[in-house]
């Protein structure tokens, strides 16, 4: 019933195999049966578990031995196993990466269920102890240096990131000494926009590679696909949409503005009977098509270039991209929630949370968005919006026959996402001809050579930083909204903060201007600005008198008993009023009696402090002390000063 091209012998153990279970059903419904039941494992990794098989057949007839179920353990643990260790006579030998060793124990288990027998327990036993084992020997072979730290591909840094998307997005076509073509304009077109949403999705390569128009469409203020399984979810159950954001400040590693160039640029016909044609990476294995790419830039990389990986260009490769991404978002400050982290990319998170741990509508996937994303999550630009186009702004077919043809070919959710696509083309338009190599596709596509991007420049919001009529955005931390908030008061502080200033200078010239005006000519005296220095000091003069008058009647009010304290008006010109509490008042807001000696305390009580133009503490009301405990200071420096002052005169 299942492939077994595999030259094998097995034994008659009997056991209840699936073919008996299926016995009786029809030879129609026997091949899909077949199908359902050997679709357990993907038939690529079917293909590595064959390969390692054959590895221990081989062995196996090297040394003159039957190949048959169940295996020995001391035949597969002892004799192959140990082979694969590193030879004792042979220097140059070196340990295996832990996760072939562990290859070769999953080949074994799923030749035993593809057999339709069961693993002998003590086999299972010596297999988990063999590798508990030989993880140990591998740690202690990196720490005496004998292997590298690191298994496998390297996270690419952020930095790395952005040089690699920048490399990316400028191929040009290339050819051979024999006039062949290396590179072509479809293999740049795909594969900057295929790095940037590999990038955001924190996926592999073959998970991005497999994407359908039908999977992405656009939700709020950001792009929403929706992966129906990949490597971790073979069944489908995490079916989460992931929210994929525009970054209008790095154009380079927007995933928006590069699925635009790549939609408007190419041509796309659908036909029923290539379903593969709904695939925005077109073509088969676009992963491997990818990876070729990536090597090519990888090679070319000037040594500043090399530095910004953060690893070495062979440490690099497709599934650098799914570690880089998930690495920025977790090491960074009042990041995203690891949780959300692990949900975006696809990883386990044990059997209990796997079970009742889910991504929700608390905006934990948008925030991991924005961040994945590069948007400065410390800055208010952290919740800048997608270029898009103002409210009750409609393109009509007409149009979209003009910059589009296939519009109307694409599926009804994607089509949503095509006008944010071209609004983002519209927004960047000056951008890309400055930085697009000129002989670029785009050049020559219908909507840039029909000049609606320019046409369209006027219904399209310039602020993004700010929410618009049309849109407001998501997955926004709440320290964020407040610094927002925040820097909305300052920049209204510093537009008032201008006005102000512009009216205090233009004052005295408008006030000349205003009285001239109504000054009769003839027999007319000029006003000068030394007259105008006078009349605005009487004018000063009468606001004072009005305060001591105001202050006075709120002192005959008050509760402190203070009958033989008058209100005294300073004349001196080196001291001045503070105005704070919608008051004038002779010491500055929060001002508190200073504690000096008694000496020093008579000459501020008497003579004040010149140097900060605080009139004499003698003259001090307790409405001009905020703190209750320094009106009480006040209350006894007041009382001490007096009985200083009568026993002065009692001696002279």
């Amino acid at each position: 019933m299942f492939d077994q091209n595999l030259n094998t012998t097995t034994t008659s153990t009997p056991s209840i195999s699936a073919s008996s279970i299926i016995a009786s059903i029809t030879e129609t419904e026997l091949t899909g049966a077949e199908k359902v039941l050997g679709n357990c494992v993907t038939p690529k990794t079917k293909k590595q578990y064959k390969r390692r098989i054959a590895k221990i057949q081989s062995w196996y007839t090297q040394m003159g031995k039957i190949f048959e179920l169940p295996l020995k353990c001391e035949d597969i643990v002892d004799g192959f196993l140990g082979s694969l260790l590193p030879s004792t006579s042979d220097p140059d030998s070196k340990y295996q990466a832990v996760t072939s060793i562990q290859g070769y124990k999953s080949a074994i288990m799923w030749y035993y269920i593809e057999n339709d027998q069961v693993i002998d327990p003590i086999l299972d036993q010596t297999l988990n102890k063999f590798m508990r084992g030989y993880k140990r020997i591998v740690a202690d072979a990196r720490l005496d240096g004998k292997m590298e730290i690191f298994e496998g591909k390297h996270p690419l840094s952020f930095a790395g990131y952005k040089t690699l998307a920048s490399k990316l997005m400028l191929l040009t076509p290339e050819f051979n000494t024999n006039g062949g073509r290396i590179n072509t304009w479809n293999m740049s077109l795909f594969a900057w926009p295929f790095l940037v949403l590999q990038w955001n999705l924190m996926g592999r390569s073959v998970t991005v590679s497999t994407i359908l128009y039908q999977h992405v469409s656009w939700q709020q203020d950001c792009m929403v696909l929706n992966i129906p399984k990949h490597k971790s979810d073979q069944e489908g159950a995490k079916c989460f949409p992931r929210h994929i954001y525009a970054n209008p400040l790095e154009p380079s590693i927007c995933p928006i503005l590069s699925l635009a160039i790549l939609i408007f640029s190419k041509t796309f016909q659908y036909d029923s009977t290539q379903l593969n044609n709904f695939q925005i990476f077109a073509g088969h294995s676009q992963e491997t098509r990818f990876s070729k790419q990536l090597h090519r830039v990888l090679e070319r990389l000037t040594e500043f270039e090399v530095n910004q990986l953060g690893a070495k260009p062979d440490q690099i490769g497709t599934h650098s991209t799914r570690k880089g991404g998930p690495t920025y978002c977790s090491s960074m400050v009042c990041g995203p929630n690891p949780f959300q982290v692990c949900l975006r990319a696809g990883w386990s998170l044990g059997s209990i949370q796997d079970r009742y741990i889910f991504t929700g509508d608390g905006g934990g996937d948008q925030f991991t968005g924005r961040v994945v994303s590069g948007l400065p999550n410390t800055s208010t630009q952290f919740s800048i919006l997608p270029p898009h186009f103002v409210e009750g702004f409609n393109i009509t077919r007409d149009d979209w026959v003009t910059i589009l043809p296939s519009y109307e070919q694409f599926p009804h959710s994607f089509k949503q996402v095509v006008i944010y696509l071209l609004a983002s083309l519209v927004y960047h338009c000056n951008w890309i001809e400055n930085n697009l190599p000129c002989s670029h596709p785009f050049f020559n596509s219908l909507v840039y050579t029909s000049g609606k991007l320019t046409e369209f420049d006027d219904y399209i919001y310039k602020d993004l930083a700010h929410p618009t009529p049309a849109m407001s955005p998501s997955g926004i931390p709440p320290h964020l909204t407040l610094s927002n908030e925040l820097k909305c008061v300052t920049e209204k502080l510093n537009e008032l903060k201008k006005e102000i200033i512009s009216s205090c200078s233009e004052l005295p010239r408008s006030v000349t201007n205003n009285i001239l005006s109504k000054v009769a000519i003839n027999g007319a005296i000029p006003i000068t600005h030394e007259d105008m220095d006078q009349m605005m000091g009487n004018i000063l003069q009468e606001v004072k008198k009005m305060h001591s008058s105001i202050v006075n009647n709120s002192n005959t009010n008050n509760n402190n008993n203070n009958t033989n304290n008058t209100y005294e008006e300073p004349t001196d010109p080196r001291f001045q009023w503070f105005s704070w509490g919608g008051k004038l008042h002779m010491v500055p807001e929060g001002y508190n009696i200073p504690k000096v000696t008694l000496k020093e305390m008579w000459n501020l009580w008497w003579f004040g402090n010149i140097q900060n133009k605080i009139q004499p503490l003698r003259r001090l009301q307790s409405d001009s002390i905020q703190v209750k405990s320094q009106k009480t200071q006040l209350s006894k420096t007041r009382k001490c000063m007096k009985e200083i002052a009568m026993e002065a005169v009692k001696m002279k």
